[in-house]
């Protein structure tokens, strides 16, 4: 079966730069048809704990979070309890993995927003997929190199669209192709890469309303 995710979305949980509720981000993925998605709210589990409340089973709802390290940001999937935030990169891995976590790097190259770069090299034995895309990213030269780095190295490639509204759904997805819809199956075929990327064009209009929501989120 091929399930519909986005692996990466922020709700009002991440306080400083997101408004997403629980309740409208599982309306807006049900009108998108995502099956799967990954609520990484920012050094936080509670948006995500609450969004699968308020999903009920549809989509499926991945517990993550996003864990700022001193060296940049990864996602961890699994863990119900927060992680500590700024430790060192590789300390923090290891913490994730001792509690059972799936790693994805998001933005690795992206130096203007948290990124690892090239310390990515590091910990790459801890990853368990990289997001070659981020919608989010103003240089596209960012999701190349993550691309590039996720083929040189044979690991798996994901996107998600780093949604911090709930206009920015439906940017990207990653197609999963799954035995089951289950955490386990969903995880194991990441792994595998039986996974694919689409991604869809926004208008000028639509990132230009964003842009202002963002802009207006800071002040």
């Amino acid at each position: 079966m091929e399930l519909k995710a986005d692996l990466h979305i922020h709700t009002c949980y991440s306080t400083k730069d997101a408004e997403t509720k629980p309740e409208e981000l599982v309306k807006r993925a049900r009108e998108l048809g995502l099956d799967v998605i990954g609520v990484t709210d920012h050094g936080t589990t509670k948006g995500a704990l609450d969004t699968q409340r308020a999903a009920r089973g549809r989509p499926l709802v991945l517990i993550g979070q996003e864990v700022r390290t001193k060296q940049g940001e990864i996602i961890v999937f699994g863990p119900r309890l927060d992680i500590e935030q700024k430790l060192d990169l590789l300390e923090t891995c290891r913490i994730a993995k001792k509690l059972g976590g799936f790693i994805i790097i998001p933005h690795p190259f992206d130096s203007l927003r948290q990124g690892v770069c090239s310390r990515i090299k590091d910990i790459k034995k801890y990853i368990d997929a990289v997001e070659v895309y981020n919608p989010r990213s103003v240089f596209n030269y960012f999701n190349k190199k993550a691309k590039t780095f996720a083929s040189k190295n044979n690991l798996p490639g994901v996107a998600g669209t780093d949604a911090h509204f709930p206009e920015e759904l439906g940017s990207t997805a990653t197609l999963i192709k799954a035995k089951k819809p289950t955490l386990e199956e969903i995880f194991k075929a990441i792994k595998n890469k039986q996974t694919s990327i689409v991604i869809k064009k926004q208008s000028r209009f639509s990132k230009l309303r964003i842009c202002l929501r963002r802009v207006s989120k800071k002040f």
